[in-house]
């Protein structure tokens, strides 16, 4: 058992905290500025699958305790915003040393990069891991969340350190973790933008001529850009059939959360941030790098920046 510091307490978040609590693990909120340190403990209703009601009592992490006192953070697990991941971990870098175990779960790619490249600055050597999970979670309130749809979630070791296969017991170890994330970059990329761009839910992107055109670009060119710079972490090596796979992984996932609104369509209706920078951006940044085309998902990025991302919702 260990005690694991959860940093970003969303709805991902207070899945973990439930299910590390669930199987004997000590849990501590960390919050996302100086601000929340108002009390000393983190109340939070948690609905699980099965639609039973659990109400948990966890320590909240002080920011403005002395690090010399407080010692190193052993067991932290961040669970914040692609954006805002970066921000955090500076946040409570004094609590950080080489002895430190992270365990990163973000949605899309290269959070994880301009972690690793801060703590080179700082000459930190924590040992990562990488997470992706499949699992919904509805968040109600602040505190109070539901877990919606049963998945998987995998993590595997990414840098420095020893690899430790049984550090989370509760998730699943993956040793080729990069695979797993690059496979959901794909994904994401040939959904999220799109619940915005057509202002649907993600199963009636299905029903719609134009997004299904889309979907198709989009995949086509992900592909592209992933075999270019990544191809070890794809078994199939041909652009064609590798996004024809990608296109039915994305239609099972199109039909298994028909119900639900992307987490990036949520963010634009309410006006916050979105994590399009580490999806479609991504790719687009990747491509740059290796002078290839990523005209499609230039556009994508483009309407999610922009304010015309707020209009279109707003007009529907």
């Amino acid at each position: 058992m260990h005690h694991w510091h959860v940093l970003g307490f969303g709805a991902i978040g207070q899945l973990f905290a439930h299910q590390a609590l669930q199987s004997g693990n000590k849990v501590t909120a960390i919050p996302s500025s100086q601000h929340d340190t108002h009390t000393a403990t983190t109340d939070f209703i948690f609905e699980d699958i099965q639609g039973e009601t659990f109400f948990h009592t966890i320590n909240t992490f002080k920011l403005n305790n002395e690090p010399a006192i407080e010692g190193a953070i052993k067991h932290l697990i961040i669970c914040t915003k692609a954006q805002q991941t970066l921000s955090a971990v500076q946040l409570i870098s004094d609590f950080i040393d080489d002895s430190t175990v992270i365990v990163m779960l973000q949605n899309g790619m290269g959070a994880h990069e301009e972690v690793q490249q801060f703590f080179l600055t700082c000459r930190i050597k924590p040992s990562i891991y990488l997470a992706t999970t499949t699992h919904g979670v509805l968040r109600i309130t602040p505190r109070h969340s539901k877990h919606t749809g049963l998945g998987e979630t995998y993590y595997g070791h990414w840098l420095n350190g020893e690899t430790d296969e049984h550090i989370l017991p509760i998730f699943t170890y993956q040793r080729h973790i990069l695979n797993r994330l690059w496979e959901k970059l794909i994904i994401n990329c040939a959904i999220n933008a799109l619940t915005v761009k057509y202002n649907c839910l993600n199963g009636e992107l299905l029903n719609i001529e134009g997004a299904r055109h889309d979907m198709l670009k989009i995949l086509k060119e992900s592909c592209v850009i992933a075999l270019a710079v990544a191809s070890e972490h794809f078994n199939v090596k041909d652009t064609d059939k590798l996004s024809n796979i990608f296109l039915k992984r994305v239609n099972q996932v199109l039909m298994a959360t028909a119900n639900n609104s992307s987490s990036m369509r949520e963010d634009v209706r309410h006006g916050r941030p979105t994590e399009i920078n580490y999806m479609n951006g991504y790719l687009v940044k990747s491509a740059t790098n290796h002078r290839l085309c990523s005209q499609h998902n230039a556009i994508l990025m483009k309407l999610i920046t922009t304010s015309t991302a707020r209009d279109l919702l707003n007009d529907k």
